[in-house]
């Protein structure tokens, strides 16, 4: 799953000390500026803040309710761009109002097993 999909929360983990709940939306793609990008990762966020809204997190996963809970982009660069780097900070106080926090996590490719530089 990646942001393309964007009715479909890409990945949830637990923290190894249990108590975070990650949820992951991933960019597999380069950053271009381009709005359908842009807008592709708007409506990822959307889905990600009525999941949370909704309670749909803790009645699918009850057993990550109480747990502190962090939501995050990973790519494969540093995000670039105003219209993206502006919507991400909005995403970051949207997120902080329903108690998670947003953040960007880089992960270059050649450190993805069968990544390409």
């Amino acid at each position: 799953m990646t942001v393309q999909d964007a009715d479909t929360i890409d990945r949830i983990t637990l923290s190894a000390d249990e108590s975070t709940c990650n949820l992951l939306m991933v960019e597999d793609r380069p950053f271009t500026g381009s709005s359908a990008q842009n807008d592709q990762i708007m409506e990822k966020i959307n889905t990600y803040l009525a999941f949370l809204q909704t309670g749909q997190l803790t009645q699918q996963f009850p057993e990550m309710a109480g747990k502190r809970v962090t939501v995050r982009l990973v790519c494969h660069e540093e995000p670039s761009g105003e219209a993206l780097l502006g919507l991400l900070k909005e995403a970051r106080k949207l997120f902080a109002k329903h108690g998670a926090i947003f953040s960007v996590e880089v992960i270059p490719r050649e450190m993805v097993q069968g990544g390409r530089p």
